[in-house]
């Protein structure tokens, strides 16, 4: 864990997911990853909507652990999980689950909408006789998604017998302090699994880095208005000088 410490009970979470995102192939090295992880850390602190709060970063390795913790001192188990976070392998049960975003006022804008992948899966297994079920996604801040999931549940009628838990994991990340706002670092590296926001471009889908002009980086990831020019500018030169990327 990686913490920049102002003294008051706000924060900002980001999530290391590079060595889950970075595709082997691209031959990014451990090292690389790192140095992009504390720099990028650095910027963001500097750029965000609330200089007051906290910043605090982890790796999906280290919240993996924070949810076994979690699973045994609440009496439940592997079988128990319903995950939507598609980097948390620690689930019987998985939904992969994107926001659909559209172009609107020369900005890519939200649109209520999911895209769920997984539900026929589920309905072919044994989900009736679940007494319980922990819901597990990478955050909750509106608490949107969560509920259009349950919603979902419901029509399809999946875990009918089962009492529904939720959990964020990066709320139990920061369960000290009240959490702004989080950002996962493969939306604002190219090409990256799972990266960037999931658009709408005529009838398909496609996945756009949070470092377009299109998106607005206060919506998305709490950049003060004033700094985005220069948070872009400056993740856009740590790309290019250690993993050699233009944007």
């Amino acid at each position: 864990m990686k913490m920049l410490s102002k003294g008051g009970c706000s924060c900002y979470f980001i999530r290391n997911d590079l060595e889950q995102a970075i595709e082997v192939k691209r031959n990014i090295s451990t090292i690389e990853r790192k140095i992009f992880a504390d720099e990028f850390f650095q910027i963001y602190a500097e750029c965000v909507a609330n200089p007051n709060a906290n910043i605090i970063m982890m790796s999906v390795k280290e919240q993996m652990e924070l949810l076994r913790m979690f699973l045994q001192k609440h009496n439940f188990n592997i079988k128990d999980v319903l995950s939507l976070d598609k980097f948390n392998h620690i689930r019987e049960y998985w939904l992969f689950v994107s926001r659909i975003f559209i172009m609107q006022n020369k900005k890519i804008e939200k649109l209520n909408g999911l895209y769920i992948d997984g539900i026929e899966a589920i309905k072919a297994g044994n989900h009736r006789d679940k007494q319980k079920i922990l819901l597990v996604d990478d955050d909750i801040c509106s608490g949107q998604t969560v509920t259009q999931i349950i919603n979902a549940l419901d029509t399809h009628e999946l875990f009918p017998n089962a009492d529904i838990h939720i959990l964020g994991l990066a709320n139990l990340c920061c369960e000290n302090y009240n959490m702004i706002d989080c950002i996962d670092l493969r939306d604002f590296v190219p090409n990256t699994l799972y990266g960037g926001l999931v658009v709408q471009i005529g009838c398909a889908l496609e996945r756009v880095c949070y470092l377009d002009d299109n998106i607005d980086l206060y919506k998305q990831a709490s950049i003060h208005p004033n700094k985005i020019v220069f948070f872009t500018q400056e993740v856009k030169k740590l790309l290019k000088s250690l993993f050699k990327i233009g944007v």
